[in-house]
């Protein structure tokens, strides 16, 4: 993205996107085409559930990285709010569902410091976050022990720790939250760290890469 040419583009297809997966500013839905709404939204839910088949988190979930995963984010304001709308568009579409809330967080609350960069560039995603409850769901979620589990094996180590700083991120943003689910919460935490640990080494080796956070790691790291 911090390439003009392909930040053109970026652009160009976010705000396709933006546009094809909601009708709210559809101006043709206004006043006499009101009656239309219904079907223009079952056919808003199609795109999304196609986006979905084709692997629409996994590309976002690449932008994200791409652009903020580095020593200066080169995501701006409305590209981040862009991105961050379409990743929730399917989890609201499906009222949550556990598949849904499964993709977001391995995909999308995975990707480094995502909260920290969306509280400076783009602060109203976080009361979006917060409006729809979403730490409380995420946190209820990941307290099933079975489905913390499944997360973390698709994470691996490194990733599962940027999911813990997020979420670590986001209680602290929202602390009347956690203070309802500080049991849930604590449990998750437990079990997250547990999972990393599993990769952390006493000693160098030949298979072992510097973790800044976990010490001698059996993954390799990336700095971005």
């Amino acid at each position: 993205p911090d390439i003009l040419q392909d930040s053109k583009l970026i652009t160009l297809y976010l705000t396709m996107l933006v546009t094809f997966t909601d009708t709210t500013t559809w101006k043709i839905l206004r006043g006499k085409g009101e009656s239309l709404k219904p079907a223009m939204n079952h056919i808003c839910a199609n795109i999304m559930g196609h986006l979905n088949q084709k692997g629409f988190y996994s590309v976002l979930q690449i932008l994200l990285t791409n652009g903020l995963a580095r020593s200066r984010p080169s995501l701006s304001k409305g590209t981040l709010t862009a991105i961050f709308s379409l990743a929730l568009r399917p989890v609201l579409a499906a009222q949550f569902s556990d598949n849904l809330l499964r993709s977001f967080l391995i995909h999308i609350m995975s990707v480094p410091a995502l909260v920290s960069h969306l509280s400076v560039l783009t602060p109203e995603r976080l009361s979006v976050i917060e409006t729809h409850r979403l730490f409380h769901k995420f946190i209820l979620f990941l307290s099933r022990e079975d489905q913390c589990q499944d997360v973390c094996v698709c994470l691996e180590g490194s990733h599962t720790l940027c999911l813990l700083g997020n979420l670590i991120h986001l209680g602290h943003l929202t602390e009347k939250v956690l203070e309802e689910e500080t049991c849930h919460f604590v449990s998750v935490l437990t079990h997250m760290l547990s999972y990393c640990q599993k990769y952390v080494s006493q000693k160098k080796s030949n298979l072992t890469h510097w973790h800044p956070v976990l010490g001698w790691f059996s993954q390799t790291v990336d700095y971005g």
